[in-house]
């Protein structure tokens, strides 16, 4: 794990093209597409290759072991285990299928979704890096401001709460909508092993959330304990959980700082009509380099948030139907940097 993150930093600092052109090992996925395409193609001889090189390189992942368990017990004519299994672990299996299923549908529209994600962020100001969390799909994307321009530089597979999204009180399971900010760095040796890594805190509940009288804390991006590459889908208390790598690069490869805005969108496909011209009216009215994004599980609610002298500034807008009207102003204290 150490050597990847390394390798990372190296390419970050070596690299003409900077932040924007790193990627980290994509860890199994290509190899449990591999095996889903291969078995939607019905051949077999590639599905076990592929299923049999899951298992050698990444023996902890559950999802590995599923679809080498399945293939076997298929092609040799018995699926007597694979019914004993249903039975007794069905939530994990239907978990882990879910799983499988959300892996291959992204695949399928990664190039559309990566284009979604500007239908989000229309102004990503001066704020360096951006992440994105779409819930629907179980996916994370860090982004990269270059000059303006938003590249998307690292797409992950991500846990959310057992329940699925939309937070309003303390202990529902389910992970917040909205937009957060990250507020400190946790490592691992001051954390139980359920965080595994490390944790990046969010702002939960923010100064719309306690407007709106939602209650709860302790949102964070965190890793998977020990023996554990990935979580199912849905299977935190409300965190966003990725594996332990990708936590660990957000922290120390890509060296996210605090107040770096982070997403946490319903559905990425659920994106609004624009009105350029109101827009722009309202681009007007914000500080120069200051961002604008639309505002998740909100009907017609923008954000824009940047900080200043007296801490970070969090502005919320909406149209009335013949002007923009600032629905909620907010100012936090800037926190010390951890680095």
């Amino acid at each position: 794990m150490r050597i990847r993150l390394i390798i990372g930093l190296l390419a970050i600092l070596l690299s003409t093209g900077a932040a924007a052109q790193s990627r980290l090992d994509p860890g199994p996925e290509p190899l449990v597409l591999r095996a889903l395409a291969a078995i939607r193609a019905a051949d077999a001889d590639r599905a076990l290759e592929a299923v049999e090189a899951l298992r050698r390189q990444y023996p902890d992942y559950r999802l590995g072991q599923l679809l080498a368990l399945q293939l076997n017990a298929w092609l040799a004519g018995d699926t007597t285990l694979l019914r004993q299994l249903k039975a007794r672990h069905g939530e994990l299996i239907a978990a882990l299928t879910q799983e499988a299923r959300l892996r291959w549908q992204h695949h399928q529209q990664e190039e559309k979704i990566h284009r979604r994600l500007h239908q989000w962020i229309l102004r990503p100001g001066r704020q360096p890096w951006w992440v994105v969390v779409d819930m629907t799909g179980s996916r994370l994307y860090l982004l990269h401001n270059r000059n303006g321009r938003l590249q998307v530089v690292e797409d992950i597979f991500v846990s959310i709460g057992q329940k699925g999204y939309g937070k309003q009180r303390r202990g529902d399971r389910r992970t917040p909508v909205g937009i957060y900010r990250i507020v400190d760095w946790l490592p691992d040796e001051k954390l139980p092993p359920l965080y595994g890594a490390g944790a990046l805190p969010l702002n939960y509940p923010n100064a719309w959330d306690r407007m709106l009288g939602r209650t709860g804390s302790g949102i964070w991006l965190h890793g998977t304990p020990p023996g554990l590459y990935v979580r199912p889908p849905r299977s935190s208390k409300g965190c966003v959980v990725l594996n332990n790598d990708a936590v660990e690069a957000l922290h120390a490869v890509y060296r996210l700082p605090l107040g770096t805005p982070v997403l946490l969108v319903d559905d990425l496909k659920r994106v609004g009509p624009l009105a350029s011209a109101r827009l722009d009216a309202l681009a007007r009215q914000l500080p120069e380099g200051a961002p604008l994004v639309r505002y998740p599980g909100e009907v017609g609610l923008w954000w824009s948030g940047w900080r200043t002298a007296r801490g970070w500034q969090e502005h919320w807008w909406r149209f009335d139907g013949h002007s923009w009207q600032l629905a909620l102003r907010h100012t936090e204290p800037v926190q010390l940097a951890r680095r």
